[in-house]
């Protein structure tokens, strides 16, 4: 597996995704009703570990590559985004998967 690098600004840092950054996030994911717009569900603890495993796996198998988004004001973790749907042959990848918490809607970050 290639080592996924820190995207950084002076605002906001994309870690590579963990498996353990669910303690991290779940303060940012509670509040976010992700299944309200599509088939993502986050509402529990349990929810976004297994949201979380399903972007790992995705990255093992070549198709993704997750982030943890990481405010450096306020130090904290705000939320997730992700390279996907990775097609090497056409070197085309989508980005999204997005959602940040909504204390960091409208500041700067999004």
């Amino acid at each position: 597996m290639k080592t996924i690098p820190v995207l950084e600004n002076k605002i906001v840092a994309l870690l590579p995704l963990q498996a353990s950054h669910w303690e991290e996030l779940w303060p940012a994911a509670q509040g976010i009703d992700l299944n309200k717009y599509g088939a993502t569900d986050i509402s529990t603890i349990q929810n976004l570990k297994d949201y979380i495993q399903t972007a790992l796996q995705e990255q093992k198998d070549g198709k993704s590559i997750p982030f943890s988004i990481y405010d450096k004001a306020l130090c904290t973790y705000i939320g997730s985004t992700r390279f996907g749907n990775i097609d090497d042959k056409t070197k085309v990848l989508h980005i999204g998967w997005t959602w940040i918490c909504k204390e960091s809607k409208g500041n700067g970050i999004t």
